[in-house]
């Protein structure tokens, strides 16, 4: 996990003051990122912040690989513009485990792409992770197990 840059830094603070003293988290878990990749993340983050996305799902291979923590209920995640520019905070409410093949209905909907059906989550999450697939070392993507983190926004940029 990387270090905050002073811009994140600022736009975390301007959040945590936004709360009453004792509602403010003690020693939450803070990360700064674009949503997906450079070329979809503003697209994503429309969908963040008119409701329509409230989780999102990795391979729990990739955290593995990559040597970071596994989503946490209560973690907090400034969503960054592609230009790096900070546009909101979510929350990890919920977090939850499957199968690559028996991704449910509701969490193709709660991630708000497409036509939010199974079948569209599939194939849009196949793409992203073809190129991984050898890498990783990953046979069968379908027995792969994959994490879904549900979130809320807690705090947007004021324009």
């Amino acid at each position: 996990m990387r270090t905050l840059t002073s811009n994140e830094m600022k736009f975390w603070q301007g959040y945590l003051s936004s709360l009453p003293a004792a509602t403010r988290p003690r020693h939450p878990h803070v990360e700064a990122a674009l949503p997906g990749n450079r070329e979809v993340a503003d697209e994503l983050i429309n969908l963040y912040l008119t409701g329509k996305k409230t989780a999102g799902s990795s391979l729990v291979k990739d955290f593995e690989i990559n040597n970071e923590p596994l989503p946490t209920v209560g973690n907090y995640w400034i969503v960054l513009y592609k230009k790096n520019k900070p546009c909101c905070i979510v929350k990890t409410v919920r977090v939850v485990f499957h199968r690559f093949k028996d991704i449910p209905k509701s969490i193709a909907k709660a991630e708000g792409e497409g036509d939010c059906s199974v079948a569209y989550w599939k194939k849009v999450h196949e793409e992203l992770y073809a190129p991984y697939l050898e890498k990783w070392q990953i046979n069968d993507l379908q027995n792969t197990e994959v994490v879904t983190e549900f979130f809320k926004v807690v705090h947007k940029l004021l324009k």
